[in-house]
């Protein structure tokens, strides 16, 4: 990312980006720890500048299956973790981390965000560019069979980029349907990214079951009105309207059960959208 592009990005999403790229730096200058601990000290101003001691954790976690047994809402995946605060010190002696570890880099630089990471910070404008990146122009060319030269179509290579797969089989509509983005989900499916495309984890969500769980509506409704299955199933058997009342999400159940959505159906346990609803109704 360029310094034109970190000018042109909005408020919110430059101090949105400033703190995650904060934290992935803390997380590689945690790598210090397993040497020798010399004493690096830094001033007051050093650590209020530098935002770290008012960065806090942020969670991306994909929906969990719900037991029949216990039902549980709670979310479990992979945390974004936070950096420990700098340690003050009443000494003057001082050592640059530079002299500390002269066999490191001083110079440490965060890697680049890639599409995941925009998608679930809701970076609409990184989002943007970086599939601009990969709209590739007819006149660019790949090697092809026999050493002859093919141009590649610029909706392949765009289309491999949107329907890749982070490290536990989900997509990046999942992401932002997840997040509530519809501007986000809108443009990534006007781009070719897939709407109805199951996760290939033990749960099997679609988009669709994942904006259900956080109950935005919006989103729902889009993905609707562009062809998502109402009765779409996961690898429980659970349709969204099951997913709406395990989750207790009363709007979208009214949304889908008005819109036809199969009230009828069973989760692999045999439990009703009745049943799910009961049991919500008795934890409150």
């Amino acid at each position: 990312m360029t310094l034109a592009d970190l000018e042109s990005l909005p408020p919110s999403e430059l101090a949105t980006l400033h703190a995650h790229l904060s934290k992935r730096l803390a997380a590689q200058l945690s790598a210090y720890e397993e040497l020798p601990n010399p004493t690096v000290v830094a001033t007051q101003d050093e650590i209020e500048t530098s935002g770290i001691l008012s960065s806090s954790d942020t969670t991306f976690a994909a929906p969990a299956a719900v037991p029949k047994s216990a039902p549980s809402v709670a979310h479990s995946g992979n945390e974004v973790v936070g950096p420990a605060p700098l340690a003050m010190s009443s000494g003057t002696a001082t050592t640059s981390t530079a002299e500390a570890y002269p066999h490191r880099d001083p110079e440490i630089s965060p890697p680049p965000l890639d599409l995941f990471e925009a998608v679930k910070m809701g970076l609409v404008s990184v989002v943007k560019r970086l599939v601009r990146e990969h709209e590739v122009s007819d006149s660019q060319q790949v090697p092809g069979n026999g050493g002859r030269r093919r141009a590649l179509s610029p909706s392949s290579r765009l289309r491999a980029y949107l329907w890749e797969r982070d490290g536990d089989g989900h997509t990046v509509t999942h992401w932002a349907a997840k997040r509530g983005d519809l501007e986000l989900v809108s443009f990534l499916a006007d781009k070719g990214a897939p709407l109805f495309e199951a996760s290939t984890d033990s749960v099997g969500m679609q988009p669709i079951h994942w904006a259900v769980t956080e109950g935005h509506l919006h989103v729902l409704h889009y993905l609707v009105r562009n062809g998502a299955d109402l009765d779409a199933r996961d690898k429980q058997l659970c349709t969204p309207l099951l997913i709406a009342a395990q989750y207790g999400q009363t709007e979208v159940v009214a949304y889908l059960v008005k819109n036809g959505a199969n009230t009828k159906l069973l989760d692999m346990n045999d439990d009703s959208v009745s049943v799910w609803g009961s049991w919500r109704g008795k934890e409150r």
